[in-house]
């Protein structure tokens, strides 16, 4: 049995504007980048360190998963979650991160 993928707020907002943000040119395109990154992060339950250590933030076990121009930002904790905190587009700059509380 693999680990328990639980989304922030924050990271199901910026799954969403990246879809609108796609659909307003391209709605199929939209449907298909939003699953690539469902997918992705669904894959995080039985592969939890696929992505890299993030070392951007001073965060112990924060990771990060490229997934095309987006990089998905998660945190391994102990009780076995996959915590997924940010999806950010690359072009966008640093990621920003609050950690939850």
């Amino acid at each position: 049995m693999g680990w328990t993928v639980e989304w922030l707020e924050v990271a199901r907002d910026d799954l969403r504007e990246i879809v609108e943000y796609i659909a307003r040119d391209n709605p199929e395109k939209a449907s298909e980048e939003g699953t690539r990154i469902i997918v992705s992060i669904e894959q995080l339950s039985d592969f939890p360190e696929k992505g890299s250590v993030f070392q951007d933030y001073d965060f112990p076990k924060l990771h990060q998963l490229v997934v095309s121009n987006y990089r998905i930002i998660y945190h391994l904790r102990s009780d076995e979650v996959v915590e997924v905190w940010r999806i950010w587009h690359g072009a966008r700059g640093d990621v920003v991160i609050v950690p939850p509380e």
